[in-house]
């Protein structure tokens, strides 16, 4: 999944605290509570929608994160979350400029560098505009092993590289961080509608449309042979979100490894969540990544990598306020961000507004078939700890099918690649 949930760590014996706890340790009795203070209610009857309630409390955890002895900037992809924030700068410091940030790609499906400039010139911002390469991956491969365990997120790469430039300005900067698991930003969100819809299919009929699409290339079938593969939602959202299934685990662990591997840890955390939350689908599936892939992938990447330059970020998205009021929203006035997307109406145009998601994402598939790739096949040679738990002949299958463009494997390639790292440096620290 790219990341590992709490309560759980790579360390048998050390496990993490979850987000919205404290830990209390009793020094007489020597006992050890773990309790909750934040938790997110569902309600059963949803609240009307009301923008200006919206932009009222919006404005306010601006404001409030705003507050600093030092400069404030903003990072600014020029998508529908970062230009509300930078937008809301903007009225809040009035004439007074502002830096922002951006990184990019050479190549041009993942730069979206035209918007955030668009964004830059209409609020008005001192722009600073970077792009990042293979050969910035390669000359900071390091940087993988400043996490405390592993962590197969690419894009904490650029996020790094962009925070080193940022510190060179400011000190503290505000994102859009938290708006797409409360107002319904990703793709994902839309196959758990049709999940349902292709639930109502007989079942005889469902193994034929199964068979007939399993080897597909057109990719609207390739996903509804995905989604019918599952009966359970929970069991289609651990496959969306990790890059290798069970099936794929067995065969890139050694057997003598697999014995002490618990391949369900992170599938029982997603169904706890999703069974947990009460409300419409997109409100349980939401609820699961607000407590997994929002604090354990995007806020553990951005907190990591922005402190290691001295920089601190801030979500003005994740206001409790701002929480409450998404999660009391109904399901239609979220989906595909409608909320948000109808406070830039007045400003920008369809284009722009209504385009699709980009994401933030380094093209790995392209560069591991270039440059990273040759990296890789190094270190799978100079490494050895590595051997100890993976299978080299599933790794070698796997690369093989990438670089001959009959599948591609570049996010998993990457997590093996972070797993080599971590192992041989975890080798190192534990020699000293």
């Amino acid at each position: 999944m790219q990341y590992i949930p709490a309560p759980f760590t790579i360390y048998s014996e050390i496990k993490k605290l979850p987000q919205g706890c404290f830990l209390r340790l009793d020094l007489k009795k020597h006992t050890v509570e773990i309790k909750k203070f934040h938790k997110i209610k569902i309600l059963k009857s949803k609240k009307n929608y009301n923008i200006s309630d919206f932009i009222k409390i919006f404005n306010f955890s601006v404001k409030k994160r705003l507050t600093s002895d030092v400069e404030v900037g903003a990072f600014l992809s020029g998508g529908i979350d970062s230009t509300l924030v930078v937008r809301e700068m903007r009225d809040i410091m009035k004439n007074k400029k502002f830096h922002t940030f951006s990184i990019g790609f050479n190549e041009k499906e993942f730069d979206e560098s035209n918007y955030s400039y668009e964004v830059s010139r209409k609020y008005n911002t001192i722009h600073h505009h970077y792009y990042f390469s293979v050969k910035d991956v390669c000359d900071n491969l390091e940087i993988i092993s400043h996490f405390d365990e592993p962590f197969g997120d690419s894009s904490a790469m650029p996020v790094m590289f962009l925070s080193k430039k940022i510190s060179e300005y400011v000190k503290v900067v505000l994102s859009g961080d938290g708006a797409d698991e409360l107002f319904g930003g990703y793709h994902r969100y839309r196959v758990f509608h049709y999940f349902y819809l292709l639930k109502l299919i007989p079942d005889f009929l469902k193994k034929i449309i199964v068979f007939l699409t399993s080897e597909s290339a057109i990719p609207l079938l390739r996903r509804v042979n995905r989604i019918l593969k599952y009966n359970k939602i929970e069991e289609l959202y651990a496959d969306l979100m990790g890059n290798f299934n069970s099936e794929e685990i067995a065969n890139l662990f050694r057997k003598t490894q697999m014995e002490s591997i618990n391949i369900n840890h992170e599938n029982r955390i997603i169904q706890k969540n999703i069974v947990r939350c009460n409300g419409d689908i997109l409100d349980r599936i939401m609820y699961s990544d607000f407590y997994t892939y929002l604090p354990y992938d995007i806020l553990t990447k951005v907190d990591m990598m922005t402190m290691k330059s001295g920089v601190e970020s801030r979500a003005p998205f994740l206001s409790k306020k701002i929480i409450k009021f998404a999660f009391d929203l109904p399901v239609s006035f979220k989906k595909n961000k409608k909320i948000l997307k109808n406070m830039l109406k007045s400003e920008f145009d369809d284009k722009f507004i209504y385009r699709s998601k980009q994401g933030f994402a380094i093209p790995v598939d392209r560069w591991f078939r270039e440059e990273l790739g040759n990296v890789l096949k190094k270190l799978l040679l100079e490494n050895k700890e590595w051997k100890k738990y993976l299978n080299s002949d599933y790794i070698d299958f796997l690369f093989n099918e990438h670089i001959n463009f009959k599948k591609s494997n570049g996010r998993k390639l990457w997590q093996i690649m972070v797993f080599v790292l971590w192992a041989e440096n975890e080798k190192s620290e534990l020699n000293i």
